[in-house]
């Protein structure tokens, strides 16, 4: 999920037929500014190459291997590049982007994904390009499947549930701190990376958040008047669902607790009824299965007043969370290997420099013996100038 890197741009073919010379090319570099400036960029006008000379850079780059996701908006693609031989996941918008109604949404996703940069708890944004009018964007693939997925076979223990926070509460931190809302939070959204000492373990250990399927969980830009895009309503907050956009960040707060709600006891959510309206007045239900600090942290991030719900802060810092029990066993193993890894990696450091040194002392004796020789036979040269009669042969 990250500093943005350097989009790789393709170059416009060549264009032999003097004919065609009057035709216009497309830039071939983009500025990314995130700022409200930049929507003036949507007002210029466009040109394109016409589409026998267009560059297919999805089929040219990237071999497509499965379809991941897909949402109203469009899918999620697993592709192999195969320039690099790495794995990625491309969305791309089912329908025409330009000149449309989802272009500013669209742009929107990608300024914030590039002004996001690098974060392990957020999906890794690569590049994004244009293509038949449609959008694509690649991102980083995370190989252990949705939290969606995983509740379909089951839900999840106190322990596991406590990791999902801790991850997923380290990513929002990291989003609002760049006064960005992620306003579509949900299981769905939610994906894991195993790692390979990890494929064992029952629940993936590294949780990104997230490309989501069909492009409807943008990132918003927090200004003065925000243009929100309200998400799934299962986990939307009831100030957001009344146009109350005063608290933002607190709406992702609720959405998340709503998340682990439901990973908790498994099932899904109402979309209306009774219920729905008990889950915004405060009324969560209070699960046997999991401590009584865990209930009161999730009651806390589902209060009907989003100023009394905490932080991703807060929530990151909790005491829940710094306890060592908070974590699995095969999570605490996975930590493990990666320390062992890492001191590998520092003792092999140390060996070569160990080396490197040795080798600097070596030279240097055998520079200062070679030294000490020249004034020797130095030495000896002028004592026979000086005695005629001594035979040095």
């Amino acid at each position: 999920m990250l500093f943005l890197k350097t989009s790789e741009r393709p170059r416009p073919l060549p264009l032999h037929n003097r004919a065609l010379d009057n035709v216009m090319q497309l830039p071939t570099a983009n500025v990314n500014p995130f700022t409200p400036h930049s929507l003036m960029a949507h007002n210029k006008k466009r040109y394109r190459t016409p589409g026998r000379y267009q560059y297919n850079r999805y089929k040219r780059e990237f071999l497509e291997l499965a379809v991941i996701g897909v949402g109203q908006f469009g899918k999620v693609y697993q592709c192999l590049n195969r320039l690099d031989g790495c794995i990625y996941a491309i969305k791309k918008s089912i329908k025409p982007v330009a000149r449309s109604s989802f272009e500013k949404r669209a742009l929107n996703e990608v300024w914030a994904h590039a002004v996001l940069g690098k974060h392990d708890n957020v999906v890794r944004y690569y590049s994004a390009w244009a293509e038949d009018n449609h959008m694509l964007i690649q991102n980083e693939y995370c190989n252990g499947g949705s939290l969606e997925s995983l509740l379909q076979e089951r839900s999840l223990v106190e322990s596991e549930l406590k990791i999902l926070l801790l991850h997923v509460a380290d990513g929002l931190r990291y989003i609002h701190s760049h006064d960005l809302v992620h306003m579509d939070l949900k299981s769905g959204n939610i994906f894991f990376t195993k790692m390979p000492s990890a494929h064992k373990s029952p629940m993936p250990p590294l949780t990104k958040e997230c490309y989501e399927t069909g492009m409807d969980g943008i990132y918003e830009e927090l200004i003065k008047e925000p243009c929100v895009e309200e998400g799934d309503c299962r986990y939307l907050s009831r100030e957001i669902l009344e146009e109350d956009f005063s608290n933002l960040f607190k709406a992702d707060i609720f959405a998340l607790g709503l998340t682990l709600l439901e990973a908790a006891r498994g099932g899904t959510l109402p979309k209306n009824g009774p219920e729905w309206h008990d889950l915004r007045d405060g009324n969560i239900p209070y699960l046997t299965s999991l401590s009584k600090e865990f209930n009161d942290v999730l009651k806390a991030m589902t209060h009907p007043d989003p100023k009394q719900r905490p932080s991703s802060t807060s929530i990151f810092n909790h005491s829940i969370l710094n306890a060592l029990e908070s974590k699995s066993k095969a999570q605490l193993s996975q930590e493990l290997t990666i320390e062992k890894w890492k001191n590998e990696l520092l003792l092999r450091k140390l060996r070569e420099v160990r080396k490197a040194i040795k080798a600097l002392e070596q030279n240097a004796q055998n520079q200062s013996l070679s030294c000490r020789n020249n004034v020797a036979c130095v030495r000896l040269r002028l004592k026979h100038n000086l005695r005629p009669d001594l035979n040095l042969d």
